[in-house]
């Protein structure tokens, strides 16, 4: 690439296996002023298995081994939205849990988490900065509905017509009613992390901005909140109406710990300690969990270590200058 007149010459391959990031899909290579590259051979850490997680182990999904990004379960449970790097961008595809078949639904440059709706008709996605709603059973395009700088992640569509979800810049926790025209937003929480609410509408479980503290607080606020973990934090999600879990990082491994609420109680929210374990997980950009409605089974993207992890190769070549 030619900075000075924009032009680009022709794409030459110069090293496989170079380490991929999670989350970000990094790659693990310097370039010398000298033209050496220096790279790490090691997996594509964007590319694994889905697996879901209980209290009494570990089984894989049937959906195979790919870049998957963010996904949802349907409220049935019978398919799950998942949005996966493909070669020209991101893909959001259905696939059909009893059989791990799929088709390709949306593809976009850019795609973030999608919500189903209640009645598993429709799904709400996103890009970089636009919300779109459409049938994944029907042919006709997905309808636009806003546009929404700042990154927005969506986590949950209630029956009553609100979508929750959270804004990375500013970071916020943010509602709107899907079921009005023009869509209507409110503001629920400012520099914080992810934040979930309960299936009832009635509790909202969240991180603060360093991801290093878990709150519970009611909904509607009344100025109440309670916090209920501390640490290392990933992503709190609803294991029930009533139960909270809320991923632990240490080290290689994730511990899912369990927050039960009881709205009779003084304080209602209580943290029960481990739920579940789990080795290596690999972190996506976004909620890298997602629960399994009614079977208290938590999903996540997790591989095998790479037999090549943490080596550094030197690629002697000489880089072609354009």
């Amino acid at each position: 690439m030619d900075l000075e007149t924009g032009r680009v010459g022709r794409a030459v391959r110069m090293a496989a296996d170079i380490g991929l990031a999670d989350f970000t899909g990094n790659g693990s290579y310097a370039i010398s002023a000298s033209d050496t590259m220096v790279y790490a051979q090691r997996d594509n850490r964007a590319v694994g298995h889905l697996v879901h997680l209980t209290d009494r182990g570990i089984d894989t999904l049937p959906v195979g081994r790919d870049a998957f990004g963010t996904f949802a379960y349907s409220p049935d449970s019978r398919r799950l939205a998942a949005v996966v790097q493909g070669l020209d961008g991101m893909e959001l595809r259905i696939y059909e849990l009893s059989s791990g078949r799929y088709r390709t639904w949306v593809r976009r440059a850019t795609l973030v988490n999608p919500v189903w709706s209640p009645r598993v008709d429709q799904l709400l996605f996103g890009d970089t900065d636009s919300l779109f709603l459409g049938s994944p059973d029907r042919s006709d395009a997905p309808e636009f509905l806003l546009h929404l700088p700042g990154e927005f992640e969506m986590n949950r569509w209630l029956a009553d017509g609100r979508v929750f979800g959270w804004r990375h810049n500013p970071k916020k926790a943010m509602a709107f009613r899907i079921n009005r025209r023009p869509i209507t937003i409110d503001t629920l929480l400012s520099n914080n992390g992810f934040a979930f609410p309960s299936a009832d509408g009635r509790w909202l479980g969240y991180a603060d901005a360093g991801f290093s503290e878990a709150w519970v607080e009611p909904l509607p606020r009344d100025g109440r909140r309670f916090q209920v973990a501390s640490g290392n934090l990933g992503d709190p999600q609803w294991l029930s109406a009533l139960e909270l879990g809320v991923s632990m990082v240490d080290g290689t491994r994730t511990r899912i710990e369990r927050v039960t609420i009881d709205p009779a109680a003084n304080p209602p929210a209580r943290n029960r300690g481990v739920w579940a374990e789990a080795p290596d997980f690999r972190e996506t950009n976004g909620p890298s969990f997602a629960m399994a409605p009614g079977r208290r089974r938590w999903t996540r993207r997790i591989d095998d270590p790479h037999p090549h992890a943490g080596e550094l190769v030197r690629l002697s070549k000489r880089i072609a200058r354009a």
